[in-house]
């Protein structure tokens, strides 16, 4: 919680420096898109104004902070995608379920093995072997 709320604190601090430099740099002739704005504005001897360097500074930063949350999903996906392939895990753990809970799906089913029946049944107590692993370890 602590971290979020420093987050938020961070990203709300940032909004309102641009805006702040935004308005003082151009007044009302701000463009729709501030950061055009910032990235163009020269001084008269053509150089860019210290403020747009720490404008684009504070970005990276922002931007730094959204990738994790951007990319959890995409990263959660791929390795649910994994799992199934490598053993099947959710198949599995449908099949047990739909077995549990649809008397049609098991009277359909009642010869066919689960996906990955080396798998334990989802909420069942036995322990699972791995391979070269004992019952007593």
């Amino acid at each position: 919680m602590k971290t979020n709320n420093w987050g938020l604190l961070l990203t709300c601090c940032i909004y309102i420096a641009v805006a702040v430099i935004s308005v003082a740099m151009f007044g009302v002739d701000t463009q729709s898109v501030v950061l055009d704005d910032i990235g163009q504005a020269r001084t008269s001897t053509g150089k860019a104004f210290w403020e747009g360097y720490v404008t684009q500074l504070a970005f990276i930063i922002l931007l730094a902070c959204h990738i994790p949350f951007i990319f959890f999903a995409g990263k959660e996906g791929l390795l649910v995608i994994i799992d199934e392939i490598d053993r099947k895990s959710i198949s599995n753990s449908l099949f047990h379920k739909l077995y549990a809970t649809n008397t049609h799906f098991e009277e359909e089913n009642k010869e066919v093995m689960p996906p990955a029946p080396t798998l334990p049944i989802p909420g069942g107590d036995e322990k699972m072997v791995f391979e070269g692993q004992t019952d007593a370890e």
